[in-house]
């Protein structure tokens, strides 16, 4: 009995590994081993962006055995960028600022949920685009006859540099112009029988060779010969009286015996318009038009001798008003002795209170249907002068509302830079002993020879 029960024990222990051994021959069947299936992945067609502007990678993948686990993009050659999104599909960055073409090259690599991973890659062509350079001839100016004339240039080039600047004529009178090369140039503006307008361009050329060009307009003023007026003296003086007659026994060749005076007082004189002794004066409208010498409202006063045509002041505190005071001020080097003069120094309004502001105010809003009025220079100021009156030395009938005081001219003092000269309107005369910075009255002035 006990034999028995051991035997049957021992089979029941033998018997399965008998089974597994058996198993394990070449009799039996086996499984097959299964082997991973690399992803695909596209990253995109080839693509050119300008510099500066955002550039998208897109890519695909796809996985036939299972799905993609991760997506990884690299630059791998160009200038380097910071790539965003780089571990998604689309990864985006903003192309470079170049000075030429560049090829940059991006890879994506995927790897599938199986760890397998493939890659492929893509160019994007960065193109330099240039921004054209910016230039400014300058603005446009009224000169004299024989001055010398600076033009002053610039020119900026935001995404390089100005490698180059030439001056050329466009239109007018042929002159020299010096230092076509450069951002300044000058020229000595010709003798001209009536105002002429010479035309110049300035190019300015960058480091990419592209270019750009500005114009500015020189009106050159005719100075007639005759520019000042006679005195406006039509009487003599003897040895204890004045307002005599001329002549004077004794006292022969006094002042109102000679010129233009002379031959109003003796009606030989010849006028266009109207005026005291010699002057010969014409009231104009605000379009420059002529108007009748018994009119009571007028804008400007053309002189018909010399050709010069005045501003009238008003009394309406606007911009031409006769209390308005400036401070003498001329930021061009080639004209004003050495010194720019006091920015702002005057009393006034519709304009920043000095001598340029003002002609620029004045020549912005239009005078007489014009834009080229000046200051004038000493001579020019001084020929309005009458030295027959002793209170405001002007004729008043044509040019009311001035001022028994200092009238600031363009002209400045050649032995003191800080001095300019004026002509007091109270007594006739001619002065340079005051600063810059001294507030005085304007009157401005334009030619018309051959004009209206």
């Amino acid at each position: 009995m006990i034999f028995r029960k051991n035997l049957s024990k021992l089979i029941s222990i033998v018997l399965p590994v008998g089974i597994l051994l058996t198993g394990c021959g070449g009799g039996g069947s086996s499984e097959t081993s299964m082997t991973n299936i690399t992803p695909t992945v596209n990253a995109g067609t080839d693509q050119s962006r300008s510099e500066n502007t955002s550039v998208t990678l897109t890519g695909t993948a796809s996985d036939s055995d299972g799905s993609i686990a991760s997506y990884s993009w690299t630059q791998t050659a160009g200038t380097n960028v910071t790539l965003n999104n780089a571990s998604t599909a689309s990864a985006t960055f903003i192309a470079p600022d170049l000075s030429a073409d560049e090829v940059l090259s991006f890879q994506l690599k995927v790897t599938d949920d199986d760890g397998a991973s493939n890659t492929d890659s893509v160019n994007v062509t960065v193109e330099d685009v240039n921004v054209v350079p910016t230039v400014d001839a300058g603005v446009d100016q009224s000169v004299d006859e024989s001055s010398i004339v600076t033009l002053s240039g610039s020119g900026d080039d935001s995404d390089g540099s100005i490698i180059s600047y030439s001056w050329t004529q466009a239109t007018g009178i042929t002159v020299t112009l010096d230092n076509t090369d450069a951002a300044t140039t000058t020229f000595t503006a010709p003798d001209v029988s009536i105002d002429e307008m010479l035309t110049f361009e300035l190019t300015v050329t960058d480091n990419d060779n592209v270019d750009a060009v500005d114009s500015i307009t020189i009106t050159v003023i005719h100075i007639p010969s005759f520019t000042l007026n006679d005195t406006g003296i039509t009487h003599c003086a003897g040895a204890n009286s004045e307002k005599l007659d001329c002549p004077v026994v004794g006292y022969e060749g006094q002042d109102a015996e000679y010129g233009r005076d002379a031959l109003a007082a003796s009606g030989d004189l010849i006028k266009i318009g109207a005026g005291r002794a010699g002057f010969d004066f014409t009231k104009l409208d605000a379009n420059g038009d002529a108007l009748p010498d018994s009119t009571t409202s007028w804008s400007c006063v053309k002189d018909n001798h010399t050709g010069f045509v005045w501003e009238v002041k008003t009394s309406d505190d606007g911009l031409h008003d006769e209390d308005h005071t400036y401070s003498w001020q001329n930021s061009d080097p080639a004209t004003n002795g050495g010194h720019h003069g006091e920015n702002g120094g005057g009393y006034c309004s519709g304009s920043r209170c000095d001598t340029e502001a003002y002609v620029n105010a004045v020549n912005t809003q239009g005078l007489c249907g014009e834009n080229d009025w000046r200051l004038p220079n000493r001579e020019t100021l001084r020929s309005i002068v009458d030295y027959s009156d002793f209170s405001v030395v002007i004729d008043t009938d044509y040019f009311p509302n001035t001022k028994s005081r200092y009238y600031w001219s363009a002209s400045p003092y050649a032995f003191n830079r800080y001095y300019a000269w004026n002509v007091n309107f109270g007594s006739g005369s001619s002065n340079y002993n005051f600063n810059k910075f001294n507030h005085f009255h304007v009157r401005l002035v334009r030619s018309a020879v051959n004009k209206k």
